[in-house]
């Protein structure tokens, strides 16, 4: 670690967490992605 209070780095893709520290990644479960495109599909509908 660089200094004591340093928060490190993201393990996912390497950005350093102290310059962005609202820093994450969205994780969606691969079980449940088909249902992901089901709000795009009726927001299209209803347009």
């Amino acid at each position: 670690m660089c200094q004591e209070d340093c928060q490190g780095l993201c393990s996912e893709c390497g950005v350093r967490l102290a310059d962005n520290p609202g820093h994450r990644h969205e994780v969606l479960d691969p079980r449940w992605a088909a249902l992901g495109g089901l709000t795009q599909d009726q927001e299209q509908q209803e347009t």
